[in-house]
């Protein structure tokens, strides 16, 4: 069939599916999608499930990188990645959305491929070997997909202990193998199922959220060399602040885009274009699974990007809305209000965020050290003066654990235990 017959059949099926509704996708709930997510009534069980758990951010590396000299070179000190890089930017685009302008969004699709990472449990018995020997587990998922990115916000806990140190390398490789393993998985069924398909060729897919186009029970990808080669090209941030930071910069619209390296973003307020960002990020913190606590990450980048376009509260932005939708925002002004918003709005933000995270860490193991007290002096008889005394012990372990000091439960069980057990002879 002719491309120009192609063309016009394309244009047909889109008008007869925008004029006769489009209510299957539109409609479409995540909670009718993933039994865990918030609107089903258990993703608030996991807002206290460890007091130690870990943030992380995934992102595709850019399509060009810094040239070092080598064949593929494009020019302007850049060069391509990897075709691994490139084929998972265009199942991207065709498969979560590129996220342009007036896009239909992917409610389907994302949320079959944050249920797909969030259960971890599609790899190879290679990968499984491998990712079993780590005592981690995925609490959380949230994807961001849009023309200029693919991130993956990730929040992990021990599957042993809430006592495991989780800031480690191995955490990190753990991270990322199990979304390298989910990505490649992906890659090959678009490949095998999807592409050169006729709704692909005409372009249906790159526009509409089509049942099938996340697969979701996959052939897992069993290239364990292909999998640790994109696990370290992988773009990799971890911590709360860093994670909050990053989220900020895009809502914002600062953040560097991996989809066009090399060119200049200059923060453009008024744009309309650049604000859309604001929208996409509202889909991506509804359709979260898991829990409650990345939505509180993309609540403080929502405010970020409020606040970083509000005149009254960053006057600096005043001089950039003569220039409104328009391309050719001054780079001297715009590059002034960037370092203002910066230091005003987004700091400011990180560190409420991080407040309030260690907030609910604090307030977890406090809750775990009352009920380990109480059962201990379940067992005794208190005269008034030991309640008093105990009241004492926990009213102080409670300010120390609030203030981020660490308390060493055991031994303080065993002072109240022995102290019980003298009073009581």
């Amino acid at each position: 069939m002719r491309p120009q017959r192609l063309g016009q059949i394309s244009s047909l099926l889109i008008s007869y599916i925008f004029h006769h509704g489009y209510s299957f996708t539109s409609t479409f709930q995540a909670s009718a999608l993933n039994p865990l997510s918030k609107e089903s009534g258990a993703g608030d069980k996991n807002y206290s499930r460890a007091s130690t758990s870990s943030v992380h951010l995934i992102s595709l590396p850019p399509l060009y990188i810094p040239s070092s000299g080598v064949t593929g070179d494009v020019g302007s000190g850049l060069k391509i990645s990897s075709k691994c890089v490139r084929d998972l930017w265009r199942w991207k685009d065709k498969c979560l959305g590129d996220g342009r302008d007036y896009f239909i969004p992917r409610p389907r699709a994302i949320g079959a491929i944050n249920n797909l990472i969030l259960q971890n449990n599609n790899h190879s018995d290679e990968v499984y070997e491998l990712l079993s020997n780590w005592p981690y587990k995925i609490d959380e998922v949230a994807v961001l997909s849009n023309c200029a990115r693919l991130d993956v916000i990730l929040i992990c806990s021990s599957n042993i202990s809430d006592d495991v140190e989780l800031c480690n390398e191995e955490l990190d490789r753990f991270v990322r193998t199990s979304v390298a393993s989910c990505l490649l998985s992906q890659l090959e069924n678009y490949s095998e199922s999807i592409k050169n398909t006729f709704f692909d060729t005409v372009g249906i897919n790159s526009m509409l959220d089509v049942t099938g186009m996340v697969n979701e029970c996959p052939r897992p990808c069993r290239d364990v060399s292909l999998i640790d080669k994109l696990s370290r090209d992988l773009k990799y941030v971890e911590g709360i602040a860093n994670v909050t930071r990053h989220l900020c910069e895009v809502a914002i619209g600062i953040a560097a885009r991996p989809s066009r390296p090399g060119r200049e973003v200059l923060f453009r307020p008024f744009s309309s274009r650049d604000s859309h960002i604001m929208l996409q990020m509202k889909r991506s913190k509804e359709l979260s699974v898991g829990g409650s606590r990345i939505g509180m990450l993309f609540d403080a980048s929502l405010q970020a990007g409020k606040r970083a376009r509000n005149p009254n509260i960053l006057p600096e932005v005043k001089d950039l809305k003569p220039y409104g939708n328009t391309p050719n925002y001054p780079a001297d002004l715009s590059n002034r209000a960037a370092l203002a918003v910066r230091e005003k709005v987004m700091e400011p933000i990180v560190a409420e965020t991080v407040s309030k995270f260690s907030a609910m860490k604090a307030s977890l193991k406090i809750k775990k050290l009352r009920s380990s007290i109480e059962l201990v002096i379940s067992k005794y008889t208190l005269q008034q003066h030991e309640d008093d005394t105990i009241k004492k012990i926990m009213h102080e372990a409670t300010m120390r654990l609030r203030k981020g000091d660490s308390v060493d439960e055991d031994l303080l069980l065993d002072e109240i235990r022995g102290m019980l057990e003298v009073s009581n002879l």
